[in-house]
């Protein structure tokens, strides 16, 4: 339903009611106190909560039906609690906010729809649904904002619900996507996919050993790089799109001339697979993750300027970030900050699931990450503090990426999947499904309009903001 998932709760069951009091959730225990129709199939949550904080607890309902007794165990001092309450205080219908099952129906009608087309697309089917949405969309934007208002001059006497946040949010901000290409050329498992910084192109590596190249318009591949000896782990444009550097299972960095395709520098120095190498914002300094090290190089000599100190576990992937002052590196457990000379600054841990992937936000001051198990979590760099958690669901995510605003994320998955989330209130707004294997990575356009992804399936798949 709406309301968040809490356990240790008390209840108590009157006539076609359930209330609800306390109960314990992945943020801690709970003084909030719910209500559940069961003839009219509505949840609401009061502004009034208990006084203090309880676990775990139990309501006994008196023979008279006219209180409510709640016993339980204090969380501050663990001292026995006794509250009496009246009944009727939590019947009375001028207290009510009730969301309703048929709102979520309306919610997610568009998105069937395009889940539908999206097992097979066709354009001028498209047109047709997505005017048909657009002008019901109009009319559902009036009504929802006309209810807002109304909910949000009662704010102060009646409270508020998060949940209906996420009505307004998906009613006037979602963006659906929907395939548009399936590009086939890689004979084995697609490693990366990264868009030129003009977005007219996209650059992925396969563990087939090579890099292409592919024009987005006409569907074709520009150029194939080879000369890499085992799989291709990552490969990306510079900055400023001259310059291609890609990291191999045999060792090695290259940097190549993005028009010529010809290999200009090779970097060597680690002794095992590297799994990311990155140019730095001004193009002069490349950093590379491998053998429990992280590795800054000059990019014009093409020296070793810096190894770290080792990691306790194997580096899954390196970032830069936007500033050009520092870098993020994930192992199996948590997330090393360092300075550009290689010292370390801090560390972010995770107690559940191994760091995947790590990305800054677009000002440097918070790393985002995906773990494996399924959650997308964001910490503040300064303060080393996890300020948010999504998902927590399902599989584990390969890959995480803010849009260019910053206001959604994209997440791909080992369930074969692509996921949109929305920052501000922590919903997954979309799913893509298309991909018949892992998706093993994904980037977005500049202007947020267009993602692309690969997949051990062989494939890339091109999705485009309907």
């Amino acid at each position: 339903m709406f309301i968040k998932v809490l356990r240790y709760y008390a209840y108590i069951c009157i006539d076609n009611f359930i209330l609800f009091f306390s109960g314990e959730g992945d943020d801690g225990t709970s003084k909030e106190v719910h209500k559940y129709s069961m003839v009219e199939n509505k949840w609401m949550r009061y502004e009034q909560t208990l006084p203090i904080l309880m676990r775990p607890c139990v309501a006994v309902l008196s023979e008279s039906k006219e209180f409510i007794h709640i016993l339980g165990v204090s969380t501050e001092d663990e001292a026995s609690v006794h509250m009496k309450t009246e009944m009727k205080r939590w019947l009375k219908k001028e207290q009510q906010l009730m969301v309703e099952d048929k709102e979520q129906i309306d919610i997610e009608e568009i998105k069937i729809d395009m889940e539908e087309m999206g097992q097979k697309l066709n354009i001028e089917k498209l047109k047709i649904i997505t005017t048909y949405h657009k002008k019901k969309k109009k009319k559902k934007e009036i009504e929802t904002v006309i209810e807002h208002w109304i909910r949000l001059s009662l704010l102060h006497r009646l409270g508020w619900i998060d949940i209906f946040y996420m009505i307004i949010l998906r009613y006037i901000l979602p963006k659906y996507f929907g395939l548009i290409k399936v590009f086939h050329g890689h004979s084995d498992c697609v490693k990366s996919v990264n868009f030129s910084p003009d977005g007219t192109k996209f650059i992925s590596s396969s563990d087939d050993k090579t890099i292409k190249i592919w024009d987005i318009e006409s569907g074709n591949v520009i150029q194939e790089l080879k000369g890499h000896l085992d799989s291709v782990n990552d490969a990306q444009f510079s900055p400023d799109g001259n310059m291609i550097i890609s990291c191999s299972c045999d060792s090695t960095i290259r940097l190549w001339d993005a028009k010529t395709g010809i290999e200009k520098k090779r970097l060597e120095g680690h002794t095992y697979s590297v799994v990311k190498a990155q140019l730095s914002p001004d193009g002069c300094t490349v950093v590379s993750g491998s053998d429990l090290t992280i590795k800054i190089w000059d990019t014009r000599s093409g020296q070793n300027l810096q190894t770290t100190e080792k990691h306790l576990d194997g580096i899954n992937d390196i970032q830069i970030s936007p500033d050009g002052q520092k870098i993020a590196s994930a192992d199996d457990y948590s997330i090393s900050l360092w300075n550009m000379a290689g010292e370390r600054l801090r560390i972010l841990e995770v107690d559940i699931g191994y760091i995947k992937k790590v990305q800054f936000s677009s000002d440097s001051s918070s790393v985002l990450a995906g773990t494996t198990d399924g959650a997308i979590r964001i910490w503040d760099v300064v303060s080393g503090r996890q300020v948010k958690k999504l998902g927590g669901y399902f599989d584990r995510f390969n890959y995480v990426k803010y849009f260019p605003d910053e206001t959604m994320i994209v997440s791909c998955s080992s369930d074969n999947t692509i996921r949109l989330w929305d920052v501000k209130f922590g919903v997954e707004i979309q799913k893509l499904e298309g991909h018949s294997d892992i998706v093993t990575a994904v980037d977005i356009s500049l202007d947020g309009d267009v993602i692309v992804s690969s997949s051990n399936d062989k494939t890339i798949r091109l999705w485009r903001r309907l």
